[in-house]
């Protein structure tokens, strides 16, 4: 008894194991190996949601009606920023030891700072001040640009697309 397949039945099963590993390695998501280095931290993420925040913000503050949605928004980028400040960014540890400490505060002062001034947009917004609290917008995009530029490193920050401008 021939315990092996027939020829033609091998050349269908290799066949078959061919297609099936080429699906499965097509299907396999890929990354490059900058974005496996790049990994999403927690703070990251954090990072994230403020930014998709303050992005909404500056269409909803500019109408009356749509003050309900900005007060949605700004307690959102107040919860992951209360989260964020209580992380250490990932520049920390390239800083020599002595210095780490003093980049520590300086990273949760500026965090602090930013949940003080979204305190002042809510407030604004509560007493249906708009024209302030788009000023106010204007201040947390200064500490957004100068925190990242501080505290972030440059292999974090995401370069802007062609059509977005800051």
């Amino acid at each position: 008894m021939n315990l092996l397949p027939e020829r033609k039945n091998m050349r269908r099963l290799v066949s078959a194991l061919i297609a099936g590993t080429a699906v499965i390695w097509l299907a396999t998501p890929r990354h490059s190996a900058a974005e496996e280095k790049k990994a999403k931290t927690e703070l990251h993420k954090q990072m994230e949601q403020i930014d998709t925040g303050m992005k909404k913000l500056r269409r909803t503050l500019r109408k009356k009606e749509s003050n309900p949605e900005s007060l949605e928004w700004i307690s959102k980028i107040e919860q992951a920023a209360i989260i964020s400040k209580q992380m250490t960014p990932s520049r920390a540890a390239t800083l020599p030891a002595d210095q780490q400490p003093q980049f520590v505060v300086a990273y949760r002062k500026r965090m602090a700072q930013l949940v003080g001034e979204m305190l002042k947009m809510e407030t604004a917004l509560l007493d249906d001040d708009n024209a302030k609290a788009q000023d106010v917008f204007k201040e947390l995009k200064t500490i957004e640009e100068d925190g990242h530029d501080k505290f972030m490193q440059d292999d974090e920050k995401d370069s802007p697309k062609p059509d977005e401008k800051k």
